[in-house]
């Protein structure tokens, strides 16, 4: 049997003997992601799809929404998940530039960035600062795994979760002694949440939940779900789930965040897409500024500091059809 699998990071092409047994990678090299195998029995061929990708990270100005966005970090490599530290100063991102996944954390200047955490063979992704600005929290696939990670800038990242349930998207409280995530563990995508150095998590939405933010003042939960458009905010006793933003998409479930003023949040109209504001205090939605790219999901980060936003933008996104002819399996 031939499969495709992200047990190593990106798609890569795997088999595995008829009746089960360790699966063996098979050496294709090549774009980013490699799916679809189907195989002749006649010729021992295989053919398959070869996907490559080029994701750039772009920064807009608040004060000025119609202002041209600036390119930060340029390569010709996939870098994604950008975040800003909490004092707007540096910003960590995943990169390929390196040759394998890792992050790296360059200054809002866009002074040269440097990589920060190697994360070998494995994908890391949806990374979150601590409210101290000195360690990051991320979701690293690793070995047909999904587990969360804290890292404070070396080879060698703390494991925070562990087991067959994938924990993915997470999230620090303002207060730093929570992380907040979201799981399958109960069978559906839910939101929960665990103390900042380890233990046992609680669950927290009982109807469905991908991504979280605490507010500002700590008072509410809101988190986007899934499979259905919008936002929705947690009562402070977790008794009633309030939907309180209807149009964002599902496939923006990460593209969003809370500050003082509110929910930002990444609108979709036909091609167009937006930055919207829903003001807490008053529910009004208003739009901040007009995207030049479409922000790729989830990648949208904001400076309350420097006044400006940052996202990924997918400027490549191609694919060949090859085929190759079959190694003999190993023993």
């Amino acid at each position: 049997m031939i499969f495709s699998s992200t047990r190593l990071g990106f798609f890569n092409l795997w088999r595995v003997g008829a009746e089960g047994g360790a699966p063996e990678w098979l050496p294709v090299t090549g774009g980013e992601s490699l799916i679809a195998p189907s195989t002749s029995a006649r010729s021992g061929r295989l053919v398959y799809e070869q996907w490559s990708y080029e994701a750039d990270l772009w920064s807009q100005s608040l004060d000025d929404p119609d202002g041209p966005a600036r390119p930060l970090f340029p390569s010709s490599r996939w870098d994604s998940h950008p975040r800003f530290s909490p004092t707007g100063e540096r910003i960590a991102f995943t990169s390929r530039r390196s040759g394998t996944l890792a992050i790296w954390l360059g200054g809002a200047n866009a002074s040269a960035p440097a990589l920060w955490v190697a994360t070998g063979d494995s994908f890391a992704s949806t990374l979150h600062w601590s409210p101290d600005g000195q360690r990051l929290v991320f979701s690293n696939r690793r070995n047909g795994e999904v587990d969360l990670y804290v890292a404070e800038g070396s080879e060698v990242a703390q494991r925070l979760t562990r087991g067959p349930a994938i924990e993915t998207n997470p999230t620090w409280s303002n207060d730093g002694r929570w992380i907040t995530f979201a799981s399958d563990r109960s069978g559906r995508w839910q939101i929960w949440q665990m103390p900042a150095s380890g233990g046992e998590p609680s669950q927290l939405t009982q109807e469905g939940g991908i991504y979280a933010l605490e507010s500002i003042h700590g008072e509410r939960l809101y988190f986007s779900r899934h499979d259905v458009p919008g936002i929705w905010a947690r009562s402070p006793d977790g008794t009633k789930e309030e939907l309180v933003v209807d149009d964002l998409s599902p496939r923006d479930w990460g593209n969003w965040l809370v500050a003082e003023e509110g929910i930002y949040f990444v609108r979709r109209q036909d091609r167009e897409a937006t930055l919207a504001l829903w003001r807490e205090q008053d529910r009004r939605i208003e739009t901040v500024l007009r995207f030049e790219h479409p922000p790729a999901n989830p990648s949208l980060s904001l400076s309350s500091q420097r006044r400006e936003v940052l996202y990924a933008w997918l400027s490549r996104n191609e694919s060949d059809l090859m085929w190759m002819q079959l190694p003999a399996a190993s023993d």
